[in-house]
């Protein structure tokens, strides 16, 4: 038990001194986001927005995806890691990786961190879409996977009527 707790205790005390000197780094290297309290955006042609937890958290955006998202875009991509920042995601992604690291044997946890992320994701992207509206939300996440500008206006129409899935409907 003895050595299972210090697994534990280490690989948190390495995930928070990490998370310590990133959010330190792109604090320093990024500059202000105009409008936007702790977001900072780091130049960078790759398309990423995350955010950083601690005291301040901070959410990093890069030029690349600034230059592919519209305002209601930028403000579901921000809903979104506030939505991470509210919900503690970060916490919970840090005790299945400290359970993983601890006991790795069991499958549970090894295989379980990549369903919990999964979870935590779609659960920040509820909150982005109750926030933003589902078309920006889905414009940004076609613009930040595909570096495409996409209009939200152009899915307004796909989103006028209930979600079809295969011909049925959904939701």
């Amino acid at each position: 038990m003895a050595a299972l707790a210090w697994r534990y205790g280490r690989s948190v005390q390495r995930g928070q001194r990490r998370t310590r000197a990133h959010a330190e780094v792109a604090r320093i290297t990024g500059r202000r986001l105009p409008g936007v309290s702790a977001a900072v955006v780091l130049d960078a042609a790759q398309r990423l927005a995350y955010c950083v937890p601690g005291r301040p958290a901070t959410i990093v955006l890069t030029s690349g995806a600034l230059a592919v998202l519209d305002p209601a875009q930028l403000t579901a991509v921000l809903a979104h890691e506030r939505a991470h920042l509210a919900g503690r995601h970060h916490l919970l992604i840090a005790l299945i990786r400290a359970l993983a690291a601890s006991f790795p044997a069991v499958p549970l946890f090894t295989q379980g961190h990549a369903e919990v992320a999964r979870l935590a994701e779609m659960r920040a992207d509820d909150a982005a879409a109750r926030r933003s509206g589902r078309p920006a939300l889905v414009a940004a996440l076609l613009a930040m996977g595909t570096g495409a500008a996409v209009p939200a206006a152009a899915l307004a129409a796909a989103f006028a009527g209930p979600l079809t899935a295969h011909g049925i409907a959904v939701g």
